[in-house]
């Protein structure tokens, strides 16, 4: 006769159980791959925060645990994740910079390592056909069809002009992001029969000479993208100079970041902003915010990241996170920042469209 003993009982019971139940481990770590030191670091601190918020949420089994490494650049991106592979995370989240996602983006391919992009835009990043990767938040091409959209209707409105009378310039920092965000905009400019007045680039160093050249192509409307830094000379060269653009449209890069709306000081308010969707006034999400780091959030970048982390956590528990993936449908307004989810066939979300926002008296509100 069989011992039917409570252990064996139990013991055959565990046997039962299927290897991949079996197998869940009680804890998920998230490899969040940013810069958070450099000319970025408030960008990448502040997408790490609401991706450390959106694994708090996640209380059952398995938990998510965000473990931070520093990607000021590509080549240290690079180095960080290969270093990491011995934590054995479940995925990675980068990237804040194009250049930084390109390199981090094929390492962890190579290694087998799923990878979701959640705002490097530069669309050859996921035009490479690269497995591993998923974007989560919008490519410049998004970015591109946001501006044709506000020029179409909010700006000339705003400038008291039609279209075709305005002085429309463009000009970036350079770089992967950049070049990659001011060619999504003359491409926007030229599906509505607009020519630019005039293109180019200029780091921080040179802006005083920028804002000559802009004030010589009689720009009334500027489209620009830069870092907090690049931003912060502009408006510096604007008082230098006395003269501003009619109007300054600020596409990605860090035009979204309070940080940047206080180093830019006077004469900034009135400044537009395409990108993602700023944190509404009284958002629960602040609360989590201050609870956890004792403060507001300084961008919509935290807001965003823990929008998207959470559905990709969901599939990460599953057997299957490609399947998985594919299978999420979210509505636009259905995450907490109002964006939804669905990828497309190159596994890009194509629900996730910037916004037009505008900054007063230093606070990002969404028009």
């Amino acid at each position: 006769m069989l011992d039917q003993s409570p252990s064996r009982r139990s013991l055959a019971a565990i046997l039962a159980v299927p290897a991949l139940a079996r197998a869940q481990p009680a804890e998920l770590r998230i490899l969040a791959l940013l810069p958070l030191t450099g000319a970025l670091g408030v960008l990448g601190d502040e997408t790490c925060r609401g991706l450390e918020l959106a694994a708090d949420e996640r209380v059952n089994a398995p938990r998510f645990r965000v473990v931070r490494a520093d990607a000021p650049d590509a080549a240290q991106g690079v180095a960080e994740l290969r270093r990491m592979l011995a934590e054995r995370p479940a995925a990675v989240f980068g990237s804040v910079s194009s250049a930084i996602a390109l390199a981090t983006t094929q390492a962890a391919e190579a290694a087998g390592l799923p990878f979701f992009e959640l705002n490097a835009v530069a669309d050859n990043i996921i035009d490479r056909g690269l497995r591993q990767l998923w974007r989560l938040g919008p490519g410049a091409a998004q970015l591109g069809a946001a501006v044709a959209g506000a020029m179409g209707t909010t700006l000339p409105r705003l400038l008291g002009e039609p279209l075709e009378a305005m002085r429309v310039v463009i000009f970036g920092g350079g770089g992967a992001s950049s070049d990659a965000v001011c060619n999504a905009a003359e491409a926007s400019l030229a599906a509505i029969g607009i020519a630019p007045a005039g293109r180019f680039n200029a780091p921080a160093g040179e802006m005083g000479h920028a804002v000559q050249r802009l004030r010589s192509l009689s720009a009334d409307l500027l489209l620009h993208t830069g870092s907090e830094g690049e931003i912060a000379a502009l408006f510096r060269g604007f008082r230098e100079e006395g003269w501003r653009p009619r109007l300054v449209v600020g596409i990605a890069g860090g035009h979204a970041v309070a940080d940047t709306a206080r180093a830019a000081g006077e004469g900034h308010d009135g400044t537009l902003v395409i990108d993602l969707p700023p944190v509404p006034p009284g958002h629960p999400f602040t609360d989590a915010y201050r609870r956890r780091y004792g403060a507001a959030p300084r961008s919509g970048h935290s807001l965003a990241a823990f929008s998207l982390a959470r559905p990709v956590m969901d599939a990460l528990r599953g057997p299957d996170l490609r399947q998985g993936m594919m299978a999420v449908d979210l509505p636009e307004g259905t995450l907490a920042n109002g964006w939804g989810l669905r990828m497309d066939a190159r596994q890009q979300n194509l629900r996730a469209m910037p916004v037009l926002s505008r900054w007063d008296h230093g606070v990002l509100g969404q028009l």
